[in-house]
């Protein structure tokens, strides 16, 4: 078959189905139905749909693929340096008990890790 150039649009055929529908007296239980698959069809269009979290991490991911890599290069950054000043840290305790001149009963007190505490230096 040869198509018209003319063809109306989809949108242009629903809304003369409408007006002729409209204009037609029809059974009260065909006007419900009707009615009901109106209410469906604008229900549905009109809802905004929510993205799912996974599909907006994964629509970034893959739209700004530089700013992941540099976020998580930040990131992996920032605890390697916190687990290195807590090594360090750790160093410092050992050092300080070594070279002290406690007694064994001082070393496994609370009183001495406290001590130590409040003598380290905050980062």
């Amino acid at each position: 078959m040869n198509k018209s150039v003319h063809e109306p649009a989809p949108e242009a055929l629903a809304r003369k189905a409408c007006q002729q529908l409209d204009a037609r007296a029809l059974p009260p239980a065909v006007t419900a139905r009707l009615a009901r698959a109106r209410q469906q069809a604008l229900a549905a269009s009109s809802v905004p749909r929510t993205p799912v979290l996974g599909q907006v991490l994964a629509r970034q991911w893959h739209e700004h693929p530089w700013r992941w890599a540099a976020a998580l290069l930040l990131l992996a950054a920032l605890l390697g340096s916190w687990q290195w000043q807590q090594r360090i840290q750790e160093q410092n305790w050992e050092t300080e008990l070594l070279s002290s001149d406690a007694d064994p009963d001082l070393l496994l007190s609370d009183a001495l890790e406290q001590q130590l505490r409040q003598s380290s230096p905050r980062p």
